[in-house]
């Protein structure tokens, strides 16, 4: 938005009020939220979810991150973020529970093929699962400042 010398704003904002001199005003969407990456965070999700089944029900741990806990909040962090990031639509609590569920019937399977399951593991995906609501309103927040 331009203004000439003597010409008045109608909106009532001085030039250079936000940061970015009103260039959102306009735009209904964060980027992220466009047809194709809606789709893209989608596929990634899929996968996402299949890769933490896959590695928590294979009968040893292929992959590790230090520890199992740090496996756990790594993994459910991904997944958080990917899922709130496919679905923008949907309040984060929604998306964060069926994920716990997720977790718990992993655990509940484990338990099921000869690996450890316990409430701990549990605790660390609610955790990996806050942080990635954590992640995302960031995203949103400096998304909005822009």
């Amino acid at each position: 938005m331009t203004l000439e010398i003597g010409m008045e704003d109608k909106s009532g904002k001085e030039p250079g009020d936000k940061p970015c001199d009103g260039l959102r005003e306009n735009r209904q969407t964060v980027w992220w939220q466009s047809s194709l990456f809606l789709w893209l965070f989608r596929v990634a999700f899929l996968v996402a979810m299949t890769g933490v089944l896959y590695l928590a029900l294979s009968p040893v741990q292929p992959v590790n991150l230090g520890s199992d806990k740090t496996n756990h909040v790594f993994a459910f962090t991904v997944l958080g973020t990917l899922a709130q990031l496919s679905f923008p639509r949907f309040n984060a609590l929604p998306v964060v529970a069926l994920l716990l569920f997720f977790g718990v019937v992993i655990e509940l399977i484990q338990s099921q093929v000869g690996r450890f399951a316990g409430m701990d593991d549990v605790m660390a995906d609610l955790v990996g699962l806050v942080v990635s609501v954590f992640i995302v309103r960031f995203m949103a927040w400096f998304s909005a400042r822009c």
